[in-house]
């Protein structure tokens, strides 16, 4: 499992396999369910795995210690 956070835009990946290099070429689609108010999407790979998840305004729902923020 790997956090990547972009602070620019207060997002983080959680991927749960290796990060990809280039996200567009791993992720084919996304799931934003409505019960989670838009806030975290669930990445699916071609074969419809789980590969990750997407949280948005992420230093509102993680802690510091996972985003790394200093």
């Amino acid at each position: 499992m790997d956090i990547e956070y972009d602070e620019d835009v207060d997002a983080a990946f959680v991927w749960l396999v290796e990060r990809p290099d280039d996200r567009s070429q791993v992720v084919d689609s996304e799931f934003w369910p409505e019960e989670l108010k838009g806030k975290v999407g669930l990445l699916f790979d071609a074969r419809k795995r789980l590969i990750g998840l997407e949280v948005l305004e992420a230093s509102n729902r993680l802690p510091e210690s996972v985003l790394d923020i200093r």
